[in-house]
């Protein structure tokens, strides 16, 4: 039950699937201190975050196909940064939604809601 949960704990903070697009001029992204000025993407690559391997560092995961280092940018300063350094970097598109709250199964839910259901009629 507990690797199910983070599973879907996983899955529930899966921001990353979507890289930016090739062209990001003069873009502010939502809810983010990250803007993109006339920016492009030298190289585009096909992983995603949720395949790299973990770090230590959380902003951090490994690319095991091309066995570089891959950092998450949240900041210009640190895209300035990664820029000057020539690293590889993780931009999210959307910004980050947490849901905070307990869990419950589905059926659970669902028996929730039909006994409601059925007490309304």
């Amino acid at each position: 039950m507990t690797s199910k949960l983070y599973q879907l704990a996983d899955k529930a903070v899966s921001w990353f699937e979507r890289l930016l697009s090739y062209e990001m001029p003069n873009k502010q992204l939502p809810d983010s201190k990250l803007t993109l000025r006339n920016c492009t993407f030298k190289f585009k690559c096909g992983e995603t975050w949720e395949g790299l391997e973990k770090t230590d560092v959380a902003t951090t995961r490994k690319c095991n196909a091309c066995n570089e280092y891959v950092y998450f940018i949240e900041t210009d300063k640190r895209l300035a940064e990664a820029i000057k350094l020539n690293q590889c970097v993780a931009i999210a598109k959307e910004p980050l939604k947490i849901y905070v709250g307990s869990l419950r199964p589905l059926e659970e839910y669902n028996r929730i809601k039909l006994k409601k259901e059925n007490n309304l009629n």
